[in-house]
């Protein structure tokens, strides 16, 4: 699925008739572009960013319907006669996405045992801790395309997507460089991650709890250290917003991270048996819930024990 939003101002002077009609108009695109799924659009009730009133959001089965739309006679005839002369600013977003199951569905999947056990099906941050904390923030706001969500003089939130966020950085001065502290992992429901819980315990390694914080951002998890001593957060229900930031370039997902370790073979064991079932590969390195591997990402403000990848998009 593509999913395709528009976020826009109208210039000041434009009178509230106008504005009016040009929305009745946006409302009437559905019945216009039969491609067009789930649209809908509303005012901008953020406390936190102002830049935008209003946001359109619809989806289309693939990238071809998304094109057709906007590349239509009647389209191009809208945005030049119609939208051009009364629209002081506006972001587009386009980005492919994968349906998750409801949850009756999840439910309903499991209902047929597989004898493999599951793991994790998807990284959701890092949590560095940081000499500098502006420089890192500056950094990934500037060069990344993360946003910044919330900061206090402690720690700082940035995100990416609709996930709560990417990156969590914690303010530790003390330090010469930056350090990956934990990364944490979604699973998709309890049964798997009390799986991942017995797994754990009957390796002989220590059930550890959430970070508080973290904690009030999911409905149930806990954590354990790998062989190095990262911390791994395991969880379900990873909160997540409404709507995906509102920038024109910025990474779409955080895919997996890069750990360097001096104890190969039992990080191998610990993540490959331990927390997944994914046989290992030395070639390219497991999918993306095994994340034994050794690699380098863009220099930053920071070094650190964890790098990570990004999946990317532009919008258009």
């Amino acid at each position: 699925m593509i999913r395709h939003t528009l976020s826009f101002r109208f210039k000041d002077e434009v009178p509230a008739a106008v504005r009016a009609s040009v929305l009745a108009t946006l409302a009437t695109f559905p019945d216009r572009y039969p491609a067009m799924r789930n649209w809908s659009m509303g005012q901008n009730i953020s406390t936190r960013d102002t830049t935008f009133t209003h946001t359109m959001s619809v989806e289309f089965a693939t990238n071809d319907d998304l094109l057709g739309y906007l590349q239509s006679d009647s389209h191009e005839s809208f945005v030049r006669v119609t939208w051009r002369p009364v629209i002081a600013q506006q972001a587009i977003t386009a980005y492919e996405y994968t349906e998750r199951p409801a949850a009756a569905d999840r439910g309903a999947q499991h209902m047929t045992k597989s004898e493999r056990p599951r793991g994790p099906y998807g990284m959701e941050y890092a949590r560095i801790e940081v000499p500098d904390m502006q420089a890192t923030i500056d950094f990934l706001e500037y060069h990344v395309g993360l946003q910044l969500e919330q900061r206090t003089d402690e720690y700082a939130y940035l995100r990416a997507d609709i996930e709560h966020h990417s990156i969590e950085l914690i303010n530790a001065p003390e330090r010469e460089n930056g350090w990956t502290v934990a990364v944490g992992y979604s699973v998709e429901n309890e049964e798997v991650l009390e799986q991942l819980h017995k797994r754990v315990l009957d390796a002989g390694h220590q059930v550890l709890p959430l970070q508080e914080r973290q904690r009030a951002l999911c409905d149930n998890g806990f954590a354990v250290k790998d062989p190095d001593g990262l911390i791994i957060e395991l969880f379900t229900e990873f909160q997540e917003y409404a709507e995906p930031p509102h920038l024109e370039i910025r990474p779409v997902d955080l895919v997996h991270p890069f750990i360097a370790t001096s104890r190969y073979e039992e990080s191998l064991e610990f993540y490959t048996k331990v927390l997944t079932s994914c046989p290992p590969t030395r070639s390219s390195g497991p999918p993306r819930s095994c994340a034994a591997r050794t690699a380098t990402t863009t220099a930053s403000p920071c070094r650190t024990t964890a790098s990570t990848t990004w999946r990317t998009c532009a919008s258009p």
